[in-house]
C-alpha cells in the first residue's frame, strides 16, 4: 500500500481490480510519459452519441471522473463545460462513483451542466498519449 498527501491509504491490488474493471467494460486507456512511469493516466469510454466519460488517476492516490460532450481528443482532456464531475482523495471512491454513474439518455438520470473543477484539466500543451489501447483488447 502507498499514502497519498491526505493520508489515505491506497492498497495496489485494489486499483489493479478498478483498472481490471476498466478493461472488462471495454475503457481507453491514455499515458503521457514512460510506460512503467507515466506523468498523466487517463481512462476513457465514449458512448453512442456524443458522450464520453472521463477518469483522471494522479500519482497521490486521488482521482478525478466527469462525463462530457466529446468533440475531438483535445477538448476531452480539458472540458469547458461537464455533465457531471466527481473527485476523491481516495481513488478507489472516484471509481466506484464512475461505475454507478447511469448511461447517459437514461430515464431519469440527471446531467447538470457545470464549469469543470480545475481538477478536470490535464495540463494544456501535452504531447500525443504515448500509449492508446481499448483496455478490452488487452
Amino acid at each position: 500500500m502507498r499514502r497519498n498527501n491526505r493520508g489515505h491509504r491506497v492498497a495496489e491490488q485494489e486499483l489493479d481490480f478498478l483498472i481490471e474493471e476498466l478493461r472488462r467494460r471495454h475503457w481507453t486507456l491514455y499515458l503521457w510519459g514512460p510506460r512503467g512511469n507515466p506523468e498523466h493516466f487517463a481512462a476513457v469510454f465514449r458512448w453512442p452519441g456524443n458522450y464520453v466519460d472521463v477518469l483522471l488517476l494522479r500519482e497521490d492516490g486521488s482521482a478525478t471522473a466527469y462525463r462530457t460532450l466529446y468533440f475531438d481528443e483535445r477538448n476531452m482532456f480539458r472540458p469547458e463545460i461537464v455533465a457531471w464531475q466527481f473527485h476523491h482523495a481516495n481513488a478507489y471512491w472516484t471509481f466506484r462513483a464512475v461505475y454507478a454513474l447511469p448511461d447517459p439518455g437514461t430515464p431519469g438520470v440527471v446531467l447538470q451542466p457545470e464549469v469543470p473543477i480545475r481538477r478536470c484539466l490535464l495540463p494544456a500543451g501535452l504531447p500525443s498519449p504515448v500509449v492508446i489501447r481499448p483496455l478490452g483488447l488487452l
